[in-house]
């Protein structure tokens, strides 16, 4: 079922309604970035955080129990040195070794000299040979004046397990802990006992704990890490990263500057990563321990659920732009045919009429339009008529008002005449002579007003030729020659457009510039210089017509060319209009280019000829 809505009000009620899913929209984005903050928040401060807390205490627990191990067998040692018996310590230790031996890898007894004792673990003889440890810097850290009661060595290839010990490896097992106890002898002299812890628990515990983020927590790129103070990477769960130094130096800066904390880094093959670590207790080191993961795995529920929304809101925009197209076309449709009546009205195109159909505000509306249109077109011929009748009007009375000024002259001789005539003056002949002059000048002064108004008026035919544009100077110079000589205004021709041609009836153009150049004798007054001149411009010959008058006033300027206007106390005020009208029907302009006191110039534009032009006529003369 169709249902037309043919009411504005109900469109607009319609896009209240839909403009409810705007809220909506808000409150999911909003719930979109409570829920990431709060994951973030908690993968920040309470998951990775309590997981490397987690995998620092191992760490710690299995230090604190070698240690405390180690305590117990240097206190045995020392019982058993007293009382000689280092066969039953031994086989003490061999037992206590049983139940650890999957901690340690060695435990070695030397006496004050460094001489080795025993040694007890995996080699069950004396280690690689090695008869003293005197040299190594532990033994000699508890044997000094002074001895020490612990000493320790941080990660290390051992002596005493392998022959190449300063080799760099990247597998766990051939690194060791030493943990070094002294041991009072007899004669109040101290010995050693070294115990070498392997690596490989350490190890245990980076793998443990990256493997719990991979499965537990679906952090399917998480890894585990153990560095030393400078950075150095002292255990991976990624072997390959083993000897290796943090980075990018951000990451590094961050791990070394702080002893706990939480970082972000990116790497090439997982983008930007999450990383929380903290600091590993132990007796002459300062070990982080690190868990990181991408933060597309870290964040990922708040990103799942962000792309969920993001097509909610796809999917609930593209509903509404549906509703929004269906519903607009009604209210569309009538406004476009409205506008484009409306654009034929405002072409002059008063017939035109938009279609009205069923009811509604629309409907009215193009009613309340054709009936505007209607009133517009009768309005319009009202105003045509008026203005025809306003046109005639006023020049009508300019034809009478220009008429009277030699009419005048001409009616006053006459009865001057007549009145001679009949009291028999014998001025009669003289004041008939007289009148016939001045009937012959005010008849030419009327065909010279006559023709104004026949030029403005009409559309005279034209002889229209290619001149060249400086032989139009040239003519002209003749032709004001005389008015030079009857003024004491001295009129000057450059001509400068060499080679540029000009189509123009001349007759007219020569109207144009004797105008132009009567005004400007005008202006000068009893003397002053006028220079006429041309020049080529780029597709155009222009004419400058220059005095050194007092200038054109402000007031002036806006309305030289307006018809029937004039500053002079004569003439039809036409002068200027129709210079205009001769150029513009040539295709060219005539303006005031700039007037201030002592120099006015009027500017006159030609469009120069173009190729396939008649051939340029003889120049005229």
């Amino acid at each position: 079922m169709d249902v037309r809505i043919n009411s504005l009000t109900t469109r607009f009620l319609l896009a209240l309604l839909l403009s409810t899913a705007l809220p909506f929209l808000a409150f999911g984005l909003y719930v979109s970035e409570v829920v990431r903050d709060r994951e973030e928040q908690q993968a920040v401060s309470v998951y990775l955080p309590g997981w490397a807390d987690e995998a620092a205490r191992k760490i710690s627990d299995r230090l604190e129990y070698a240690w405390n191990v180690g305590w117990i067998l240097a206190k045995q040692a020392e019982r058993r040195l007293a009382d000689d018996e280092l066969e039953e310590f031994e086989e003490h230790v061999n037992s206590l070794y049983g139940a650890v031996g999957r901690d340690f890898e060695m435990v070695l007894l030397a006496d004050s000299r460094g001489q080795v004792l025993r040694t007890m673990g995996l080699w069950g003889g004396r280690p690689l040979g090695i008869e003293s440890v005197a040299r190594f810097e532990w033994f000699q850290k508890l044997n000094g004046s002074v001895p020490a009661p612990r000493a320790w060595v941080d990660r290390h290839v051992s002596p005493l397990l392998h022959l190449n010990s300063d080799r760099e490896s990247r597998d766990p097992t051939d690194y060791s802990l030493g943990l070094g106890f002294a041991v009072q002898m007899r004669g109040g002299e101290y010995g050693a006992l070294y115990i070498l812890l392997g690596w490989q628990e350490i190890q245990n515990v980076l793998d443990e704990s990256a493997g719990f983020l991979r499965t537990a927590a679906n952090f399917a790129n998480a890894s585990a890490f153990l560095a030393g103070p400078n950075g150095d990477v002292l255990g991976h769960s990624d072997r390959g990263r083993y000897g290796e130094v943090l980075s990018p130096p951000s990451l590094l800066n961050e791990v070394s500057g702080s002893r706990s904390g939480f970082a972000r880094f990116d790497s090439e093959t997982t983008g930007e990563n999450g990383v929380a670590f903290t600091t590993v207790a132990t007796m002459g080191s300062v070990w982080r321990v690190g868990l990181h993961a991408p933060t597309s795995e870290l964040f990922r529920v708040s990103r799942e659920f962000g792309r969920w929304l993001m097509f909610v809101m796809l999917m609930i925009g593209v509903l509404m732009v549906g509703l929004a197209l269906r519903s607009s076309r009604a209210l569309v449709r009538p406004l476009r045919r409205l506008s484009d009546a409306t654009r034929q009205v405002a072409q002059g195109d008063l017939d035109a009429r938009v279609e009205v159909r069923g009811g509604g505000e629309l409907a009215d509306l193009g009613r309340a339009f054709n009936t505007m249109a209607v009133d517009l077109a009768q309005s319009q011929e009202q105003l045509r008529d008026a203005e025809r009748q306003a046109a005639w009007a006023e020049m009508a009375r300019q034809i009478a008002h220009e008429i009277k000024n030699p009419l005048t002259p001409m009616r006053m001789s006459a009865q001057m005449l007549l009145r001679a005539r009949r009291e028999k003056d014998a001025r009669s002949d003289d004041l008939a002579d007289r009148l016939a002059k001045i009937v012959l000048e005010q008849t030419d002064e009327l065909d010279r007003i006559a023709t104004d108004f026949q030029q403005f008026a009409g559309s005279p035919q034209r002889e229209v030729q290619v001149y060249m544009a400086d032989d139009l100077l040239r003519g002209l110079q003749e032709l004001v020659s005389g008015m030079s000589e009857a003024s004491s205004v001295n009129i000057e021709f450059r001509p400068d457009a060499s080679g540029a041609a000009v189509r123009v009836d001349v007759q007219e153009m020569r109207r144009v510039f004797l105008n132009l150049i009567h005004n400007a004798i005008h202006a000068c007054g009893k003397e002053g210089n006028i220079c006429v001149s041309s020049k080529l411009h780029e597709d155009a010959a222009e004419f400058y017509i220059e005095d050194d008058g007092p200038g054109v006033p402000d007031d002036v300027r806006e309305r030289l060319f307006e018809p029937y206007f004039t500053t002079k106390t004569s003439g039809t005020g036409l002068g200027l209009a129709i210079c205009r009208k001769i150029v513009e029907a040539h295709g060219g302009d005539v303006r005031l280019a700039s007037s201030v006191p002592n120099q006015t110039i009027f500017l006159l534009s030609l469009p120069l000829a173009h190729e396939g032009d008649p051939s340029p006529g003889e120049s005229p003369q």
